[in-house]
């Protein structure tokens, strides 16, 4: 019986030294997660800074070519408007040798080329 008695105890004592050993290994364990987790914290606190400065330089970019587009677009479209409006102008006048609308001396309005002497017509406003 000595013999289980004496079994039982070193058994219990290298239990309570695994134990002890395993708890070792936790605390260690513990140790470098807080580490690790304090690593993570600092490294994506740096990356979001990184990143919304990056933001704030790309949306001013975008700011300012939108603005160079909008009076790009707009001097386009000016120019666009004013040569439609010389380009009617031009085609709708009279020229040289073309009838025009005429009021002639006896009061009734009549087409006329417009190389008739200016005597003879007047023209309407």
């Amino acid at each position: 019986m000595a013999v289980v008695l004496e079994d039982c105890v070193l058994s219990k004592q290298a239990a309570d030294a695994g134990f002890s050993k395993l708890s070792n290994e936790m605390a260690l364990l513990r140790k470098d997660l807080i580490t690790l987790e304090a690593s993570l914290r600092q490294d994506s606190t740096t990356l979001e800074a990184s990143l919304r400065q990056e933001i704030k330089i790309s949306a001013s970019d975008v700011k300012s070519e939108i603005i160079k587009w909008v009076f790009g677009i707009s001097f386009a479209q000016a120019a666009l408007i004013i040569s439609v409006i010389k380009f009617i102008h031009i085609h709708s006048a009279p020229t040289r040798g073309e009838p025009a609308l005429v009021q002639v001396k006896g009061g009734e309005s009549r087409f006329s080329p417009l190389n008739n002497p200016p005597e003879q017509q007047e023209p309407l406003a």
